[in-house]
């Protein structure tokens, strides 16, 4: 019991153990710590019962400790502490969230090319993953509903956004930033508190957010961001 509410109470020291090794650590020791304390009594269950049962089967049945249900009984209980420790720790849970940007909506400010609309994709980034979206054709507003889902650790997580123009040699850039000489969006998202900043205004979880560029080949842009923990 004192190491049982050592390793439970003992709290991580500040960046020495990160959450989930700490966690991996206990959960082994806990397991030894219940083989242990159901070894011994269930073989000397067998052996007491086994001595009794050669004096006398009517005795041996009469005793409730030598009934099967005991070991039973000791083995459910040993299956249900694995159990608890088989469950993902709550501090190690809360560590990670999912991050989603979804592009609501693109509109075309200008010609995308000489003799063709604009065939759009995004390039989102989140906490240096790169994914793309699928490519819609030959459109000048369109509300596309791309989704890009990331698990990351809790805390500030850095996102980007791109939007360009499927060309058969080289895809363009579209600006969808008003600064000048950056045509894509860089912020930064915190997952506890759900603050989205690295623009004019601080915006929150799951607000619509639109940006529209000042360049050439410039585009109009809604999006959101949301945080699932």
């Amino acid at each position: 019991a004192t190491y049982l509410a050592k390793i439970i109470v003992t709290p991580q020291r500040a960046g020495e153990i990160p959450a989930a090794v700490l966690y991996k650590r206990e959960k082994l020791a806990l397991r030894r710590l219940i083989l242990r304390a159901f070894e011994r009594p269930v073989r000397l269950q067998r052996q007491w019962c086994g001595a009794q049962a050669g004096v006398s089967d009517m005795l041996s049945n009469r005793i409730p400790f030598c009934r099967s249900a005991g070991i039973a009984k000791a083995v459910a209980t040993l299956t249900l502490g694995f159990a608890v420790l088989g469950a993902p720790s709550p501090a190690a849970a809360a560590s990670r969230a999912d991050v989603t940007v979804t592009i609501i909506s693109l509109k075309a400010l200008d010609k995308m090319d000489d003799f063709s609309q604009g065939d759009f994709y995004a390039r989102i980034t989140i906490d240096g993953d790169v994914q793309n979206t699928a490519v819609v054709k030959q459109d000048v507003e369109i509300k596309p509903n791309w989704k890009i889902t990331k698990k990351v650790n809790a805390g500030v997580v850095k996102v980007k956004i791109e939007i360009l123009d499927k060309d058969v040699s080289k895809d363009d850039p579209i600006d969808v930033n008003r600064v000048a000489n950056k045509r894509d969006l860089d912020f930064t998202i915190n997952t506890k508190s759900c603050r989205i900043e690295g623009f004019s205004s601080t915006y929150r979880c799951d607000t619509t957010i639109k940006r529209a560029g000042q360049e050439a080949k410039k585009a109009e842009l809604a999006f959101k961001v949301s945080v699932n923990k």
